[in-house]
């Protein structure tokens, strides 16, 4: 159901369409695009109530669970080899560039 009612979310993606066409078609009504965006949104609540009403998504949600790593606090000798090495790959890539422009 989530899949199906996503399309309506208005994101920042569509947000400067609707700007834009509103603008484009409708000119100075300012109202037009407003109403594209809270149109979406009730379109997402009310498929959301029809799509719960059918025989595929009727019932109980199944519950979701997702098992998370254990977490560590890093060790010092790990945490120094990560920031030398990633100093390393920098001063390497920087340094490349830099000797390219000044030659």
């Amino acid at each position: 159901m989530t899949i199906m009612t996503t399309t309506f979310v208005p994101c920042g993606a569509k947000l400067p369409i609707i700007a834009l066409i509103s603008a484009a078609l409708f000119g100075n009504a300012w109202w037009v695009a407003p109403s594209a965006y809270f149109i979406g949104i009730a379109a997402i609540i009310c498929s959301g109530i029809i799509l719960k009403k059918t025989k595929l998504f009727a019932g109980d949600p199944a519950p979701f669970f997702k098992e998370l790593p254990e977490y560590h606090m890093p060790t010092v000798g790990n945490v120094l080899r990560s920031m030398c090495e990633r100093g390393q790959s920098f001063i390497q890539k920087a340094g490349t560039i830099i000797l390219l422009l000044l030659s």
